[in-house]
C-alpha cells in the first residue's frame, strides 16, 4: 500500500447513509452503515500521508500492462551499488554542486521504505511528503544558499518543493551514482512513463501506461520531464540541461511542446464523472486481469466481481466507477495484498470499523470498503472543498494536484491509477476515454491561481466554492494547487463562462456546497457550477461531456394506468435536447428524461375515451416570455424546439369526472408535487427535464353547462377533427367546400336535434333526431351545402346560435336556431359553420341609476343603466338619447353634459325596445376663486377665498408661494392662470388651476404678480387682485395680469386678495398704484472709489465738485415688463467710441486711469415702442449738461474733459423730458496746427481758434488738419499755395501741407469735407495775409488768401457749420490774385 498514515487509536465508526428506494450495494447491512456518522468530520483530516507508513503495508511497483508487484521483486535482480546513506556524503556532493549545475536530486536515502521524506512546495509552502522507494530522482533546481545550503530546491512529479539538504543527495548528472533517470518513452503509439525505483539500477522499476502518444512525440524517442506536461526530446545530459534551466527560469519554452501541454486523460479526469462501462464489461475486466496477482500471491483476488458496487456506489454518491477500480487495483495489487485478503481493504484505508471481531484496517465486507471509499473517504472527504483539508482537486492528480496531494507518499500513485484505467478501457474496446472535455488552470505548476466557482454564468452570482482546500474559510488560500483540473460539461457554455461538474454537493438554493455536515449523496444534474471560460486551457475535447447514471434516463414506462379500457386517459411525448422526439408514453410514465441534464424542448399530448367536447388547453413560460395554447390537438407541438420549457400550465374542460394532474422534473430542483390543472408547475429559471400527467377520477368535477361538438367534411380533406363551442368547423380561404357535418351535445341528455340542409340536388334535406353519429349532408357525392336551419328542443334555458362561412361572401350573422343561415340561390358553398349554445334570458326591463338631476352648465355626469336580468341573451346594446340637445346631450355610453340652462330628458332603449328616463335640469354656477399662500415661517394657510386676506400684516413675513383655483366653475371653459416674480429667480412661468407658484424651502420672498382669466371665464369675469407690500402698505388693485407689488426694491409681500368681479363691474377698491417698479438700474466705477452701489432710475451716480473721474459704467433694466435690451456706449480717454455693450456688461475700462468724456444710451425691440431714455452727465467744467434721449451723445468731444456723474431715466414714449435738453454735448469739430518762421508747430487750434501769428510779420510754412470725433463718414481735405512751388496736391486727414525747413510761406489754401461730413455740414475759413490783415472767409474748397503777390499767411482759423447755416463772418474778399 503507497498511502501513509498515521494509526488512529480510537475505533472509527462509519457514517450511517440514508439509503434511497432503489437497491444498494451489495452485503452492506444498514446496521454497519448506521453507527457513526457524528466521529466522520473529526476523522477528515487525520487521513493524509505522515512522515511513515503503516505497517503491513507494501511498495509495489506496476509494469507496462498494470500488473502490481512487490518492489522487492522487482529489484530482486538489479544490481545495486549504493545502498546506504551517509550526511556527510550529501555535503559533500553540495561542496562540489552549484545552483546552476546539471544535477539530480536523490530521494532513495533513507535504510527502509517504511520512512517517508517531507518537503514543502515552493510558492504554496504546503507540507508534503514523497518516498524514494516508489521514485528516486526529482530535478536539481538549486540551493537556498550556494555557500551554506540547509534546503534543496527540485521538482518531482509536478511539484517545486524544498527539501531539507539532510534528507537527500544531490549528484551529479554525469555521477557513477546515476546510471537510470525516470523518463518518458514512446512504444507502439503510447507514451510510457519509466521511473527509477534506485538510480544505480540498469532498469526502471515501474513502467507506466501513459495514454496515446500526441503527435509531437516521435515513435521510439525518450524524453526526460519531472511534470508529465512538457516533454524535452533526448536522454542525455544536454536535454537534461536545456529541461533544468526551463524549470529554474519558470518557463517550459524548450520542450518540445511549449503551447500544447499534455494531460494524461485519466489522470486529470474528475472522479465526478460516470465511466460509460456496465457492472457486467466492468466484471469482465477485472476477471481477465487478476490472474497475474493471484498467481504471485497464491489467493482469490478480492476484486472479483465486485462491478455492480463500483457503478451503483459511483451512481449515488458521484465518483467514477472506473476510477475507484484502478486505484482498488493498484492499492490492493489487484485485490490479492494481504490487507485486502485479511481486512476486505481495497483502497489502504487506515480505517477502523465498529465489527468486535474484525481487526485495524479492516472492513466487514469487501462491498462496504467500496462502499466507505466512495462516499465517506471520496465523496464527502477528499472531494469537499469547503470543509475538507485534504482537498486539491477531484482527479487523482500527481503531488501538485488532485488526490495524489494528501493521498499518497508515491508520488506517481494518481499515474499508476491511470494506467490501470488505460489498461480497463483498451481490454473493454477504448469507449471510455475522451467521452469528458478537461480544463486545466495553471499549466505552469508554480502558478497558484484562485478560481470562484460562481452558481449561474455571472460575476454577481453566488461563489459555490473556491479552488484551494476548506474554502469555507480563507485560512488555506495560499495553498491554491496547480494544474487543477475541471470537467467542462457539454452545451453549457454562455455569457463567457464554460458550465462545470462540481465537486462538492449543491445546496438547495445553490448559495453553496453542503457542508453541515458534508453530503456524501451527489446529483449528476443539480451538481454544477460555472467558471470564467478565460480562466483555465481546455487540454482534451471530450466527445460527449455529460454525465448520466443508469436510474431514469429516458421515458419511464411499464407503469400499468389502473384504468378500464374505456375511461379517458391522457397520452403524451417528449422532444428532449440532443435525443429528439421520444416514444409517447400514457399515464402516468414519464415522458422526457432525468439524470442527464437534458432539457425538454416539446411536448404533444393526446386525449382518448374523453367526450367529444372535451377541450384541452394551457400555457407555457420559455425562453422568458410564455405562450398561450388555446386550444390543444394531438398535432399541437407544445413548446420551441430549441428552447426549453421551465413552467407549464395546463386546463381539461367539458369533462366530467376527471381532473387534470401534471408534475415536472426541473433541473437542479428534481421532480415537482403533483399540481391539478390551473396551477404553475416549475420554477423560473430551472428548464424541465421531464414531465407526467394523469388523469384522475373526481366525482366533485361536475359539468352543469351542456357542452356543444361537431366535425365537417370538406371536399379533398375529408373529415376534419372535432371542435366545440363557437370553434370552426371547415376550412377558410382553402376554397374547400363543406360537404358534411356532424353535431352532438355532451354532460346532457333526453334533447331533440332537428337538422335541415340545403344543397343543388335535394333542396332543402330534413335530419330528425340527430346524435354525435348521424352525418348530415353527403359524402363522396362532391356535394357543397349551401344553408342550414337547425332547431334544438328538450334543452331548457339554451338556445342554439350557429352562422355559416360562405365562399365570395365570407361569415354571415349569428342566427337563432329554426333560422336558415345560408343562400338556397346563387353559386356560393358553404365553407365552414360554426355553433354556440346560449342562455335563452330575454330582457324584461331597464332601469337608471337616477330618475331626475341637476346638473351645472358645462358639467358630465354619466347614469347607470341596469339590464334585466342580467345575464339576458338578448342584444345587450343601449342606445341613449336627448329631448333638447341644445339643454343637454348625451352619448353612447349614457354621459350627459349640460349644454346650457334648461330642461331636457334622457332616455335609454334596450335592443328589445324597453325604455327608461331621466329629466335632467341645467343651471349655471356662480364662480369662486381660491387661494393659498406659504408663509415665512409659518408655511401653508387655510385656503382663502373671494377677497379674504391671505398672509399676514405687521408682521414683516414673507409670502413664498402660492396656489389659486377656481371653483363652482364648470359652467364657463377657461382657468385661471398666475406668475409670481420671485426673488433671485425674476418672473417664474406661467402656473394654473392650483398649480404652486413660487418656492418653498428656499426662503425666497414673492415680490410681485400677476393674475388672469382665459375662456369664457375671461369674458364674464374680471379678476382684481392687491396685495400687501413691504414699506409700502395695501397697494391698488390690479385686474386681468395686470402687475400687483413691486419691482427693483427687493420688498417681500407680505398678503394678497383676490376677488372675481362680473365683467365691466367697479372694482372692490382704488385701483391707484398697484405696481411700484425701478426700471432702470446703473453704477459706475469712479477715480480713487471704484464701484459706487447701485443707483436707480433718475439717481446720481459718480461724484460731483470732486474732480474725479467716472472710469466705466454698467446698465440694467430692472424687471422690464417688454422684451428688448438696453445698450450703451461710451467714448474713452485714449480710446475714443467703444463698441456697444448690453444688458449689464461693463462699458469703459478699470485699472487704466482712463476717463469716460461721453456716453450714448438707447433701448431696443418692445421697450423702445414704449418708453424713451433720458440721460445727462456732469462734465468737467462744465457742470450737468442737458438731457439726451434714445441714443444721443451726453458728455463732450475733443476737450479732454471727464464726465464725473451721471443720471439715467425711462419715460413712457412721447411724454415730457425730465429736464431741460439743451446742449447735452459739448464737442470740437476740427483741430489744426500750423508750422511758423522761427517758431515752428504751434499748439492745436480748434474750431475757429487762431493758429499762426498776427502782427509779427511771421509767415505760415505748413499746416495739418484733421477732424476731430467726427459723427460721420467722410474726410477732411486740403491744398496750400506755396511760395516758388505753386498749389500742392491736396492733402487730408493731419497729412502735412506746405514745407518744413525750407523757409517757404504758404500764400493761400482750400479746404473742404468729403462723404456725408460734406453732406452734413459747411467748412469755413480765413486767413490773416501780409499787408492786408483778415480776409474774408471762403468755404467748401474756395481759395482763401493771395496768389501772385508774393504775400505770406500769418494765421488762419477754421470751422464747421451746420449744413446751410450762416457762416461765422463776413465772406467777402476772401481771396486777392493778381
Amino acid at each position: 500500500m503507497k498511502r501513509i498514515v498515521k494509526k488512529i487509536v480510537v475505533s472509527l465508526l462509519v457514517m450511517s447513509v440514508c439509503f434511497s428506494n432503489y437497491h444498494f450495494v451489495n452485503n452492506v447491512s444498514a446496521e454497519e452503515i448506521k453507527d457513526t456518522e457524528e466521529k466522520l468530520e473529526n476523522y477528515k483530516d487525520t487521513t493524509k500521508a505522515e512522515d511513515i507508513l503503516n505497517n503491513g503495508q507494501d511498495v509495489t511497483t506496476m509494469n507496462e500492462d498494470g500488473e502490481v508487484f512487490p518492489l522487492e521483486e522487482t529489484e530482486a535482480e538489479m544490481p545495486k551499488t549504493f545502498e546506504t546513506f551517509e550526511s556527510n556524503v550529501v555535503m559533500r556532493s553540495a561542496a562540489r554542486i552549484s545552483n546552476s549545475s546539471t544535477a539530480v536530486v536523490n530521494f532513495r536515502t533513507k535504510s527502509s521504505s517504511g520512512i517517508n521524506t517531507e518537503y514543502t512546495e515552493v510558492t504554496t509552502a504546503r507540507a508534503g511528503y514523497t518516498n524514494g522507494y516508489y521514485a528516486a530522482d526529482g530535478a536539481f533546481l538549486g540551493y537556498d544558499n550556494e555557500t551554506n545550503p540547509t534546503k534543496v530546491k527540485f521538482m518531482q512529479a509536478g511539484v517545486v518543493g524544498w527539501v531539507n539538504v539532510n534528507e537527500v543527495q544531490v549528484l551529479e548528472y554525469t555521477s557513477s551514482a546515476v546510471n537510470t533517470l525516470s523518463k518518458y518513452y514512446v512504444k507502439n503509439g503510447r507514451i510510457y512513463h519509466g521511473i527509477s525505483t534506485n538510480l544505480v539500477n540498469s532498469t526502471y522499476g515501474s513502467s507506466l501506461d501513459y495514454g496515446p502518444k500526441p503527435s509531437y512525440l516521435k515513435e521510439g524517442a525518450e524524453y526526460y520531464s519531472y511534470d508529465g506536461h512538457y516533454f524535452y526530446e533526448g536522454s542525455t545530459q544536454s536535454s537534461y540541461a536545456t529541461m533544468l534551466n526551463d524549470y529554474r527560469n519558470n518557463s517550459r519554452a524548450n520542450s518540445v511542446n511549449s503551447n500544447s501541454p499534455y494531460y494524461n486523460y485519466y489522470e486529470y479526469l474528475s472522479h465526478r464523472s460516470v465511466t460509460t462501462y456496465t457492472a457486467e464489461q466492468l466484471n469482465s475486466a477485472i476477471n481477465s486481469m487478476v490472474g497475474s496477482s493471484e498467481s504471485n500471491y497464491g489467493r482469490t483476488s478480492k476484486l472479483r466481481n465486485t462491478g455492480s458496487a463500483f457503478i451503483e456506489n459511483q451512481n449515488k454518491y458521484g465518483t467514477n466507477a472506473l476510477l475507484m477500480l484502478a486505484v482498488a487495483a493498484n492499492e490492493s495489487a489487484w485485490g490479492c495484498s494481504s490487507i485486502a485478503a485479511n481486512k476486505n481493504n481495497l483502497f489502504g484505508h487506515a480505517a477502523y470499523d465498529s465489527d468486535p471481531s474484525g481487526s485495524a484496517n479492516g472492513y466487514s465486507s469487501v462491498e462496504y470498503s467500496i462502499y466507505y471509499h466512495s462516499s465517506q473517504f471520496i465523496s464527502k472527504g477528499y472531494l469537499d472543498p469547503v470543509t475538507d483539508g485534504r482537498y486539491f482537486g477531484a482527479n487523482v492528480g500527481d503531488k501538485a494536484s488532485g488526490i495524489n496531494v494528501k493521498y499518497a507518499s508515491d508520488p506517481y500513485w494518481g499515474e499508476k491509477a491511470a494506467a490501470v484505467c488505460w489498461k480497463i478501457d483498451s481490454y473493454l474496446g477504448a469507449k471510455d476515454s475522451y467521452k469528458y472535455t478537461i480544463g486545466i488552470k495553471d499549466t505552469i505548476n508554480t502558478n497558484h491561481n484562485i478560481i470562484n466557482i460562481k452558481s449561474d454564468a455571472n460575476s454577481n452570482s453566488n461563489t459555490l466554492y473556491s479552488t484551494y482546500p476548506k474554502s469555507k474559510t480563507t485560512s488555506l488560500k495560499g495553498q491554491a494547487p496547480s494544474n487543477y483540473a475541471f470537467i467542462i460539461l457539454k452545451n453549457g457554455d454562455k455569457n463567457g463562462y464554460y458550465k462545470i461538474q462540481s465537486d462538492g454537493a449543491v445546496n438547495s438554493n445553490r448559495t453553496g456546497i453542503i457542508n453541515t455536515p458534508s453530503q456524501a449523496e451527489y446529483d449528476f444534474d443539480k451538481d454544477y457550477g460555472f467558471i470564467p471560460s478565460s480562466s483555465v486551457v481546455v487540454v482534451s475535447q471530450g466527445s460527449n461531456s455529460i454525465s448520466s447514471v443508469s436510474k431514469d434516463t429516458e421515458n419511464t414506462v411499464g407503469e400499468p394506468t389502473g384504468k378500464d379500457s374505456n375511461e379517458p386517459t391522457i397520452s403524451y411525448q417528449a422532444n428532449c435536447q440532443s435525443v429528439g422526439w421520444l416514444d409517447q408514453v400514457t399515464e402516468p410514465n414519464t415522458a422526457g428524461t432525468t439524470g442527464r441534464s437534458l432539457d425538454l424542448y416539446q411536448i404533444k399530448i393526446n386525449l382518448s375515451n374523453t367526450v367529444k367536447s372535451a377541450k384541452l388547453s394551457g400555457k407555457i413560460y420559455s425562453d422568458g416570455s410564455w405562450t398561450t395554447y388555446d386550444k390543444i390537438t394531438s398535432n399541437t407541438m407544445i413548446g420551441n424546439n430549441n428552447k426549453a420549457l421551465q413552467i407549464v400550465n395546463f386546463t381539461l374542460t367539458n369533462q366530467a369526472g376527471y381532473k387534470l394532474q401534471y408534475r415536472v422534473h426541473s433541473s437542479d430542483i428534481g421532480w415537482s408535487s403533483w399540481m391539478n390543472q390551473g396551477s404553475n408547475a416549475g420554477t423560473s429559471g430551472k428548464n424541465i427535464q421531464a414531465i407526467d400527467f394523469r388523469l384522475v377520477k373526481d366525482s366533485s368535477v361536475v359539468i352543469t353547462k351542456p357542452s356543444i361538438y361537431y366535425q365537417a367534411h370538406v371536399s379533398d380533406s375529408g373529415w376534419l377533427e372535432y371542435v366545440g363551442d363557437s370553434e370552426t368547423a371547415g376550412t377558410v380561404g382553402e376554397s374547400l367546400a363543406l360537404q358534411a357535418f356532424q353535431l352532438g351535445l355532451d354532460n346532457v341528455s333526453n334533447y331533440n336535434l332537428t337538422v335541415k340542409t340545403y344543397d343543388k340536388k335535394n333542396g332543402w334535406k330534413t335530419y330528425t333526431n340527430v346524435s354525435g353519429d348521424t352525418i348530415i349532408g353527403s359524402i363522396g357525392e362532391s356535394l357543397p351545402l349551401q344553408a342550414v336551419n337547425v332547431e334544438l328542443n328538450g334543452l331548457e334555458g339554451y338556445k342554439l346560435q350557429y352562422r355559416t362561412h360562405l365562399s365570395n361572401v365570407g361569415w354571415s350573422n349569428w342566427a337563432n336556431q329554426g333560422s336558415m343561415s345560408g343562400v338556397t340561390s346563387g353559386n356560393e358553398q358553404m365553407e365552414a359553420i360554426e355553433f354556440r349554445l346560449v342562455q335563452d334570458l330575454s330582457i324584461t326591463s331597464v332601469t337608471l341609476n337616477k330618475s331626475s338631476t341637476t346638473l351645472n352648465k358645462g358639467s358630465t355626469e354619466t347614469l347607470q343603466a341596469t339590464i334585466n336580468p342580467t345575464n339576458t341573451t338578448d342584444d345587450k346594446t343601449l342606445g341613449w338619447s336627448s329631448s333638447n340637445t341644445s339643454v343637454a346631450k348625451v352619448d353612447a355610453n349614457g354621459k350627459i353634459t349640460a349644454v346650457s340652462n334648461g330642461t331636457a330628458t334622457i332616455t335609454v332603449k334596450t335592443s328589445n325596445g324597453k325604455t327608461a328616463t331621466c329629466t335632467v335640469t341645467v343651471v349655471e354656477q356662480t364662480p369662486s376663486v381660491n387661494y393659498q399662500t406659504h408663509v415665512q415661517d409659518i408655511g401653508w394657510q387655510t385656503s382663502k377665498k373671494d377677497g379674504q386676506t391671505a398672509g399676514t400684516v405687521n408682521q414683516s413675513k414673507r409670502l413664498e408661494a402660492i396656489k389659486i383655483s377656481l371653483s363652482k366653475n364648470s359652467s364657463y371653459t377657461g382657468e385661471i392662470q398666475y406668475q409670481t416674480h420671485i426673488q433671485d429667480i425674476g418672473w417664474q412661468d406661467w402656473k394654473s388651476n392650483g398649480a404652486l407658484s413660487g418656492t418653498v424651502d428656499q426662503s425666497k420672498r414673492l415680490e410681485a404678480i400677476k393674475i388672469k382669466l382665459t375662456g369664457e371665464m375671461a369674458d364674464k369675469y374680471d379678476i382684481y387682485y392687491r396685495v400687501h407690500a413691504q414699506n409700502f402698505g395695501w397697494l391698488g388693485w390690479a385686474k386681468n395680469g395686470e402687475s400687483a407689488g413691486t419691482a427693483g426694491y427687493s420688498y417681500r409681500l407680505e398678503a394678497i386678495e383676490i376677488k372675481l368681479v362680473k365683467k365691466g363691474a367697479a372694482a372692490p377698491g382704488g385701483t391707484a398704484t398697484p405696481y411700484r417698479q425701478r426700471y432702470i438700474k446703473y453704477s459706475t466705477h469712479v477715480q480713487d472709489y471704484g464701484w459706487q452701489s447701485t443707483a436707480y432710475d433718475g439717481q446720481t451716480s459718480g461724484t460731483t465738485n470732486q474732480s474725479k473721474r467716472l472710469e466705466a459704467i454698467q446698465i440694467n433694466l430692472d424687471n422690464q415688463l417688454y422684451d428688448g435690451d438696453i445698450q450703451y456706449q461710451a467714448h474713452i480717454q485714449d480710446i475714443g467710441w467703444q463698441d456697444w455693450k448690453s444688458n449689464g456688461a461693463l462699458s469703459g475700462t478699470v485699472d487704466q486711469s482712463k476717463r469716460l468724456e461721453a456716453i450714448k444710451i438707447k433701448l431696443t425691440g418692445e421697450m423702445a415702442d414704449k418708453y424713451d431714455i433720458y440721460y445727462r452727465v456732469h462734465a468737467q467744467n462744465f457742470g450737468w449738461l442737458g438731457w439726451a434721449k434714445n441714443g444721443e451723445s451726453a458728455g463732450t468731444a475733443g476737450y479732454s474733459y471727464r464726465l464725473e456723474a451721471i443720471e439715467i431715466k425711462l419715460v413712457k414714449k412721447g411724454a415730457a423730458a425730465p429736464g431741460g435738453t439743451a446742449t447735452p454735448y459739448r464737442q470740437r469739430y476740427i483741430k489744426y496746427s500750423t508750422h511758423v518762421q522761427d517758431y515752428g508747430w504751434q499748439s492745436t487750434a480748434y474750431d475757429g481758434q487762431t493758429s499762426g501769428t498776427t502782427n509779427q510779420s511771421k509767415r505760415l510754412e505748413a499746416i495739418q488738419i484733421n477732424l476731430d470725433n467726427q459723427l460721420y463718414d467722410g474726410d477732411i481735405q486740403y491744398q496750400a499755395h506755396i511760395q516758388d512751388i505753386g498749389w500742392q496736391d491736396w492733402k487730408s486727414n493731419g497729412a502735412l501741407s506746405g514745407t518744413v525747413d525750407q523757409s517757404k510761406r504758404l500764400e493761400a489754401i482750400k479746404i473742404k469735407l468729403t462723404g456725408e461730413m460734406a453732406d452734413k455740414y459747411d467748412i469755413y475759413y480765413r486767413v490773416h495775409a501780409q499787408d492786408y490783415g483778415w480776409l474774408g472767409w471762403a468755404k467748401n474748397g474756395s481759395s482763401a488768401g493771395t496768389e501772385g503777390l508774393s504775400k505770406r499767411l500769418e494765421a488762419i482759423e477754421v470751422m464747421l457749420v451746420n449744413k446751410g447755416e450762416k457762416a461765422p463772418g463776413n465772406t467777402s474778399n476772401s481771396f486777392i490774385k493778381k
